[in-house]
């Protein structure tokens, strides 16, 4: 089964649309089972996609399936990364906006972040598996475009 959500804004009432979609998948008897989000220019409270994210990963029996539109906030990059990898697709001119504040020096190291910054690097440093990769897009600051993401 695959069901699929259309998403701008990410709030607490999408947390419980999740929820809802993820129990109707999890009840499924189907061999596949897929959630995908579709992001357009989503944007919201970063609290309220790391709920997502956990909820999205939270049964290995169901795929979670992103893909990405327009310009993207924190909390929505934070929900793009939520894609099983090979799953996170973007349209090439999709922006991802990694931290909205000024950039960090280059010596930086990630106790040093903002703690909603060090929650989106803990987020996509553990969805995507390039800390390293993560952190200098952290230092950077500002958006990227999704070609830049896919080395992600």
């Amino acid at each position: 089964m695959k069901l699929q959500k259309n998403v701008e804004k990410i709030d607490e009432m999408l947390v419980k649309e999740i929820e809802t979609l993820h129990t109707e998948l999890a009840a499924s008897k189907d061999a596949t089972n897929e959630l995908q989000l579709n992001l357009d220019s989503a944007k919201g409270e970063i609290e309220d996609a790391l709920k997502i994210d956990q909820i999205l990963h939270s049964n290995p029996k169901i795929i979670p399936v992103t893909h990405s539109t327009g310009t993207l906030d924190p909390a929505g990059t934070a929900l793009a990364a939520a894609g099983m990898p090979g799953r996170r697709t973007a349209e090439r001119l999709t922006y991802f906006t990694i931290n909205e504040g000024q950039p960090y020096g280059k010596d930086t190291l990630p106790e040093d972040l903002d703690p909603l910054d060090y929650a989106v690097y803990d987020t996509l440093k553990e969805l995507t598996g390039k800390p390293k990769l993560i952190m200098e897009k952290m230092k950077s600051g500002g958006k990227f475009l999704a070609v830049v993401a896919k080395k992600c």
